[in-house]
């Protein structure tokens, strides 16, 4: 049963992928850019839960160079739609215009769409069908008892590595603490599809939400750094507009620490349950 519903869920996740990757306009839909990544990670999640990358080379190189390569560069765009976003914000809270600093995200945000709309593919048939097909082969190799104990060591050494992290609240730690979150979210998610697993509805829950934190964190840390370059490649030295500027930058570090606070507050209270399939059969 187990591999039966793995393959329903894998096969549900490429179909989303091809829709969205087939989207009129998609580099510019800020929403399907956004689902292609979260879609293109629970994809990845599959495939390392089960170790099948370094089973098959053929998986694996599709997942870095045909997927791997969208995820990368929807990921630059999706970073600039969000501080194009952001700008506006501000210019409400604020009370400001920052047009000169608009254009120079907007400048970006134009070629990160080139770039993407260059790579996808307007059918990924070409490695769609076959990596569909090697990855439910590598699943069907597997048994339900290694299916059961392959997601048994995923979860724990994600755990393991989360409860390492957890409180040290440096950048590189804090993306690590994000990259495991997601991990742990996806194969929560997944298992809970799953009819014969344990239900993780509530550790999803509280999973997206210090996720959402840290996806804030990095999207204003993000912009702080387009805000210090524009400011880095002015032509002429206005100190009425450079002064502008810093206090954008500081109101924009005032929401870090914020972020970083609130995130500190709930992040002692979030412990990652191991799984346990003899509580659901």
């Amino acid at each position: 049963m187990l591999q039966k519903d793995l393959i329903a869920y894998f096969s549900n996740r490429m179909s989303e992928f091809s829709s969205l990757v087939k989207i009129n306009g998609v580099a510019k839909n800020q929403e399907a850019v956004h689902d292609l990544r979260v879609n293109i990670k629970k994809i990845r999640t599959v495939i390392r839960t089960f170790n099948l990358q370094k089973k098959n080379r053929k998986i694996r190189k599709i997942l870095k160079k045909n997927i791997g390569d969208i995820f990368k560069k929807a990921g630059k765009l999706r970073d600039m739609q969000v501080q194009c976003a952001l700008v506006k914000d501000y210019e409400q809270i604020l009370g400001k215009e920052f047009f000169d600093l608009k254009e120079y995200i907007s400048i970006k945000l134009k070629l990160r769409q080139k770039s993407i709309r260059k790579l996808l593919p307007g059918d990924p048939v070409v490695f769609y069908n076959p990596f569909i097909s090697l990855v439910n082969a590598g699943i069907e190799a597997l048994d339900e008892e290694k299916i059961k104990n392959f997601i048994v060591q995923f979860i724990d050494g994600r755990i393991k590595k989360f409860n390492k992290t957890k409180v040290r609240f440096y950048p590189k730690k804090l993306h690590k603490q994000r990259k495991i979150l997601k991990e742990l979210r996806f194969t929560y998610e997944m298992l809970t599809s799953l009819t014969s697993a344990p239900d993780f509805e509530d550790q999803v829950l509280r999973i997206k939400e210090l996720e959402e934190i840290l996806g804030r964190w990095n999207d204003y840390n993000l912009l702080k750094a387009s805000i210090l370059g524009h400011i880095r490649v002015l032509k002429k030295s206005d100190p009425g507009y450079v002064i502008k500027m810093n206090a954008l930058s500081e109101a924009v570090s005032d929401d870090i620490v914020r972020l970083l606070d609130n995130y500190h507050k709930l992040i002692a209270g979030l412990n990652p349950v191991p799984v346990d399939f003899s509580k659901s059969l």
